[in-house]
């Protein structure tokens, strides 16, 4: 049905992922992406949801690095490492795909998702702490935060969209980095 195709559909565009809901006739979910370089935006609308990366989806792909993701509609729960970030819109949260995670949709919702490959990030930062609020609403957070939404709304040259998504991935480092 219209949930398989969800499955099918994001586990294409991010990685290996265990997604689950109780909507199951009329299931409705969009990705949109965008590719900048070596990192990727995409811009997610979807139905209430559990996704998790489990040993068995790691185990399946060793795609290496993080995913900020930033809350635009509704709220999320993301799990990792014994820690849990409650986002509401506005906010942004970090995981590493080399490990455990879990997200809950307890509605309806729409997110930005950046990945950065790992080996930049960690060049950048003395340790990422992730499934942790970052605050945007000020300061270097509210820079990340301008520059994600940019990246999905502005018709930048291709060129031009990588360097912002690595500036992006650099002021992210400072903003998690305290």
């Amino acid at each position: 049905g219209q949930f398989a195709h969800w499955r099918e559909l994001i586990c294409e565009a991010f990685l290996d992922l265990t997604p689950e809901s109780d909507v199951r006739d009329g299931f409705a979910g969009t990705v949109t992406q965008w590719p900048l370089g070596e990192l990727s935006i995409a811009r997610i609308d979807s139905q209430r949801q559990r996704v998790r990366r489990t040993d068995r989806d790691i185990a399946r792909a060793t795609h290496s690095g993080y995913y900020a993701n930033l809350q635009i509609r509704g709220t999320s729960e993301m799990r990792q490492g014994g820690r849990t970030a409650v986002l509401r819109p506005g906010d942004l949260a970090v995981v590493r795909t080399g490990e455990r995670f879990a997200f809950e949709f307890g509605t309806d919702f729409r997110q930005l998702s950046l990945f950065i490959p790992g080996t930049l990030l960690d060049a950048q930062t003395s340790g990422v702490r992730t499934a942790t609020r970052v605050d945007t609403a000020t300061g270097v957070g509210a820079a990340v935060r301008h520059a994600m939404v940019a990246l999905t709304r502005s018709r930048l040259a291709p060129g031009s969209a990588a360097r912002l998504a690595t500036l992006a991935s650099g002021l992210l480092a400072v903003a998690i980095d305290r």
